[in-house]
């Protein structure tokens, strides 16, 4: 029985030793249940001295004026289909913990890089809930 154990160990060492891909994704230990309603909230109030994602991001088509960032109208369907293999809550929430990540085209990285020390894991999960709603 040691000896299985023991050959399962360098067995999966040597797999992940072989993997030609890195990942450097930040993926959530637990599954957090995000609630949209305090997302909303948050996504509007700044905090700190972090700016509200609002003030860069549309959520409506049909909201005026310019916006530094994408228009997020549509995201839920968009998000899952931009990176290969990386569903639509683990692109929203590396896209909040690591915003130069991913760069929409078109637009630059101009993004509050801080938000991941701004909110806990919880609020990252409202925010991507109130996001996968739209």
């Amino acid at each position: 029985m040691k000896h299985r154990i023991s050959l399962l160990v360098i067995l999966g060492m040597i797999l992940i030793g072989c993997t030609q891909f890195e990942f450097n994704w930040i993926v959530p230990e637990t599954s957090l249940v995000g609630d949209p309603a305090r997302g909303q909230r948050l996504f509007t109030l700044p905090i700190d001295q972090a700016p509200p994602c609002s003030s860069c991001h549309k959520v409506q088509a049909e909201e005026p004026g310019f916006r530094q960032g994408p228009s997020l109208v549509g995201i839920a369907d968009r998000a899952g289909s931009r990176i290969a293999n990386m569903d639509a809550m683990m692109y929203l929430t590396q896209s909040i913990v690591d915003p130069a990540e991913f760069v929409v085209s078109g637009f630059r990285s101009s993004m509050y890089p801080n938000y991941e020390n701004v909110f806990s894991e919880q609020e990252i999960a409202d925010l991507v809930a109130y996001l996968l709603q739209l």
